[in-house]
């Protein structure tokens, strides 16, 4: 017998499409399931045209059905033969093997054969390949399928219907999973389980299980903070909690890790959906706020043992209201900021149930909470007069200033959010100081006056100490001293 590729049409009846929007019409109007609900809308197609009569269709099975013009009553093993055999014939075709036809299925599908209903991803035309990557829609997920019920997938099968509004449609069969695309192509499946393929290339160095119960609470998602929120992401960190009241803004473009499509839009919001891209499954929530605006109840949900603060805000106060927070809470801290054009910056950080100088302290005396009004080029207020006299100018290139004094914070951070787990080697903490200067340049046309105390360009320091604390602290006054950074 020859078998055709692709949809097969009831001999003498027209095309029978079942839409997407009368199936989830009909789940909410009859209150059934996404099974039951493809079944009637099927049935009442077939009726429609003629292909079914009214009194065998409450309970529609595969077997009462034409395909081709043959009589499948009761056998179930000759539908299984022609299916098989349409399915190798696809597959040895060359033009089929070279686009790969690839459907990977997340774990919670795969390992889900009950599970019937909509399913979301994305599909590459370009490399045939479809992704479903979970159950739940979403703005990242351009594609959606069916996975049906065993019959529903022989009955679809069998009369050729075509299930318009989904990219591609499967069913768990006889102990295995069967999947076609929306034009009636079989696809070539693999288990995809998303967290382990994100980060498999980490693996002995990040444990990803390790990683993502551990949260970071982002105080500012500007150029430092975007960064580091990203490459966190990467990293293996699962939770975010992003605080910034700020919107993009066109001047952000060349530092910031959103562009242009971003324009306008919150700042966390923008931070958010990057995280996303890169780790579907993380857990982020947003505060379009101040951080001094956080209620009291979201700082006790949001910080415990797993949590680090990282302040990368544009003044030291704002550093300050985050390290006295984590202090208060058991929560580990650190905050890295830029200084002119990003010449040098400056890293501190704070851990829980070390004798370590609190930030508050640290700075004392040299704390701001103004915000420098010359942000926007990245010049601080110290040095505005410099810039306008052309004494230093604007420079190529600050972002990757900017990333390789926040690559140092994100080693430190990735140090601390690893204590205690013994498969991770620690790569700085154990040679930097609580307190780090890094330097990208140290010529004065570039950093002003304050570059000259460095050196020689990529100068790292190691021997920074903060000693003393302000007496009636409540993190450091027993350590009874001054501050002083020497």
């Amino acid at each position: 017998m020859e078998i055709d590729f692709g949809r097969v049409e009831l001999d003498g009846f027209p095309v029978i499409t079942v839409s997407r929007k009368s199936i989830l019409e009909t789940m909410d109007s009859s209150k059934t399931d996404f099974g039951s609900a493809v079944i009637s809308v099927l049935t009442d197609r077939m009726i429609e045209i003629g292909a079914l009569n009214s009194s065998n269709s409450k309970n529609p099975r595969w077997e009462e059905y034409k395909w081709r013009g043959l009589d499948f009553d009761a056998d179930e093993d000759q539908y299984n033969w022609l299916a098989e055999n349409r399915i190798n014939e696809f597959l040895m075709d060359s033009t089929v093997r070279a686009k790969k036809n690839l459907i990977s299925v997340c774990s919670e599908i795969f390992d889900d054969p009950g599970y019937t209903g909509e399913v979301y991803g994305m599909f590459r035309p370009e490399s045939a390949k479809y992704y479903i990557l979970g159950k739940s829609p979403s703005p990242r997920f351009a594609s959606a399928g069916a996975v049906l019920s065993d019959d529903a997938f022989r009955i679809i099968e069998c009369v050729g219907a075509i299930l318009e509004g989904y990219d591609f449609f499967g069913a768990y069969i006889d102990g295995d999973w069967r999947f076609m695309s929306s034009s009636w192509e079989p696809l070539m499946y693999e288990r995809l389980d998303a967290a382990a393929k994100l980060f498999s290339r980490n693996y002995g160095l990040l444990e990803s299980g390790y990683m993502q119960k551990k949260r970071a609470v982002m105080i500012g998602c500007g150029s430092v903070g975007s960064y580091i929120a990203l490459e966190l992401a990467r990293s293996g960190i699962g939770k975010f909690s992003l605080i910034d009241s700020d919107e993009l803004e066109v001047h952000n473009i060349c530092r910031h890790q959103c562009g242009f499509d971003d324009l306008g839009r919150l700042k966390t919001d923008a931070v958010r959906d990057r995280i996303l891209n890169i780790n579907p499954k993380a857990e982020v929530e947003t505060f379009p706020i101040s951080a001094q605006d956080v209620s009291k109840n979201d700082w006790d949900r949001i910080l415990d043992s797993d949590a680090i603060v990282i302040g990368g805000g544009d003044n030291r106060e704002s550093s300050a209201f985050g390290c006295d927070l984590a202090a208060e809470r058991g929560a580990a801290f650190l905050s890295a900021c830029c200084w002119t054009r990003a010449h040098a910056g400056e890293i501190y950080y704070w851990l829980p149930g070390r004798d370590m100088i609190c930030c508050r302290c640290a700075f004392n005396g040299i704390l701001s909470s103004e915000r420098p009004d010359s942000n926007h080029a990245y010049i601080g207020e110290d040095d505005l007069e410099l810039f306008k006299q052309g004494m230093i100018t604007f420079e190529p290139g600050v972002s990757v200033d900017i990333n390789f004094i926040s690559n140092i914070a994100l080693k430190l951070i990735l140090d601390i959010v690893n204590i205690g787990n013994g498969a991770y080697t620690p790569r700085v903490i154990n040679y930097l100081k609580q307190y780090t200067l890094v330097c990208n340049t140290n010529e004065p046309h570039v950093g002003g006056p304050k570059a000259a105390i460095f050196s020689h360009p990529l100068q790292i320091t190691t021997n920074l100490a903060l000693t003393g604390a302000r007496l009636g602290c409540p993190h450091c006054s027993h350590l009874c001293e001054s501050v002083q950074i020497v």
